[in-house]
């Protein structure tokens, strides 16, 4: 991880308890899908990385579609879905 993210994110920001790296995707996700109104839209700024997987699990989790949007650099930095 870039030394600027370690410096100024606190850690529970980026680190998980256990070896599920999406488990606060999901659960956020999760709690979404059950309170947000039709055409609601779920935003996170995800781990490059992941992108592609977060977008996979909103789509299976009643999301009925899912974008994930590049930053400046040309990174997979967010995951924008619709309800």
């Amino acid at each position: 991880m870039e030394k600027n993210v370690l410096d100024y994110e606190p850690g529970a920001a980026l680190f998980v308890p256990d070896s599920n790296p999406l488990l606060f995707y999901q659960a956020i996700t999760d709690y979404a899908a059950a309170h947000l109104y039709n055409n609601g839209r779920l935003y996170f700024e995800v781990n490059p990385d992941y992108a592609d997987e977060v977008a996979t699990y909103v789509i299976s989790n009643g999301f009925t579609q899912a974008k994930v949007i590049e930053d400046s650099f040309g990174k997979k930095r967010f995951v924008e879905a619709l309800l």
